[in-house]
């Protein structure tokens, strides 16, 4: 029985979750069925609990790692997008892409981290200096930095 079809079933067995028994499925099946329930509105917990349940067991697969950061970006989940693509760019290294660069950044800024935002965001100019979204993140964080530094200044 494939993975989407046990979780699908009328009486959904959580034990599915467990450890030894979603090790039996390898990580591209995880993800495929991920992106299946992920388009149906009454799966979305359950696509997330399968996303870490799948990280779980294959901690370094880059695919997991990105649609579980998707699906935190979704919610609004800084601190989980920071978490998984920090594992992510670590692991691909020189091979980051502008958009991997842009959601981190973009996790680090709603996090309130402005200075590693800033640096991030210079770094990944100087890698992809026509990207525009890269641009734009730039400027964002630049005019943050400079409101709260003139709002540290005493009057």
């Amino acid at each position: 029985m494939s993975l989407y079809a046990e979780i699908t079933q009328k009486s959904i067995d959580f034990k599915v979750f467990e450890h030894l028994h979603i090790q039996r499925f390898s990580s591209d099946e995880i993800l495929q069925t991920i992106k299946v329930l992920m388009g149906q509105a009454q799966y979305k917990q359950l696509s997330r609990a399968l996303g870490e349940a799948g990280l779980a067991i294959y901690p370094n697969d880059e695919e997991l790692l990105t649609i579980n950061s998707l699906m935190a970006t979704l919610d609004k989940n800084w601190d989980q997008v920071f978490e998984w693509m920090k594992t992510l760019m670590d692991l691909r290294g020189d091979k980051n892409s502008s958009s991997s660069y842009t959601i981190f950044t973009n996790a680090l800024f709603n996090r309130l981290d402005y200075d590693s935002a800033w640096s991030t965001v210079n770094e990944a100019l100087k890698r992809f200096p026509e990207n525009q979204q890269l641009q734009t993140m730039h400027l964002k964080i630049s005019e943050f930095r400079f409101h709260l530094e003139i709002s540290k200044r005493p009057q």
